[in-house]
């Protein structure tokens, strides 16, 4: 079953929201003052605040700030879920095309089930930790993963035995291989994250080890531990 072309998905309709919510004098705002962190001192619409989010100067003291009083509010009120939502729906769409990507089932389910592993963790999202976007992406991730893998399953279970089907990849996207290394406990979630954000990301090691209070020693040599395990693990296979 291919996508629905006459109707939008969940992230278009999630988009269209989004636009309506932030529209006019009254849209949803923060003001940069009462979040603090660097952010400048005046109302920022939540489209305005979206750009100010995704600028690689922004530092990520400003982003997990910005996040944590949305994510907040989105706890209380379905409307700032949307903005929420909305603000990060740039790696929502980045995370969904991810998934879609060689999927041959319906992509509006799988979009639907991103947006119901956000929402998810935004509900049960530890506010006191760093990497906020990071963390409430690779949870939307992992949800869709599951429906794909599940849909995956079934497919193969009712192939006839006589059709002809493409042999299996030894791997596919980084990120669907550390979801799958995680799930078999050849590393750590932790670790799965730390890859995928400084490998994968654009997350500068040293930067990362600043915000965990860590050395960036210690990080690197967790990483290299991690990488290890998945390059035997990948060789066995």
């Amino acid at each position: 079953m291919g996508d629905h072309t006459d109707m939008p998905s969940p992230l278009d309709r999630l988009e269209q929201e989004f636009d309506r919510l932030v529209g006019g004098r009254d849209g949803l705002a923060l003001h940069g003052r009462d979040v603090g962190a660097g952010l400048p001192a005046q109302r920022l619409g939540l489209d305005e605040l979206r750009c100010l989010l995704l600028r690689r100067s922004t530092p990520y003291a400003a982003r997990d700030a910005a996040l944590a009083e949305l994510a907040r509010r989105a706890c209380d009120d379905e409307v700032w879920m949307v903005g929420l939502a909305g603000v990060l729906l740039p790696g929502l769409r980045r995370t969904a095309g991810r998934l879609a990507s060689g999927y041959r089932g319906d992509t509006t389910d799988l979009d639907a089930e991103v947006l119901a592993g956000f929402v998810a963790a935004v509900r049960n999202c530890d506010l006191t930790r760093g990497r906020i976007a990071a963390r409430l992406l690779w949870a939307a991730y992992r949800r869709g993963d599951r429906l794909r893998r599940s849909e995956i399953a079934y497919a193969g279970r009712h192939v006839p035995s006589t059709a002809s089907v493409p042999p299996p990849r030894p791997w596919g996207h980084p990120d669907l291989l550390l979801t799958e290394a995680v799930s078999e406990r050849v590393i750590r979630a932790r670790d799965a994250e730390l890859i995928g954000a400084t490998r994968l990301g654009d997350v500068a090691l040293p930067e990362l080890a600043k915000k965990l209070g860590l050395k960036a020693d210690t990080l690197r040599h967790r990483r290299r531990r991690a990488e290890r395990r998945l390059v035997a693990w990948l060789t066995q296979r």
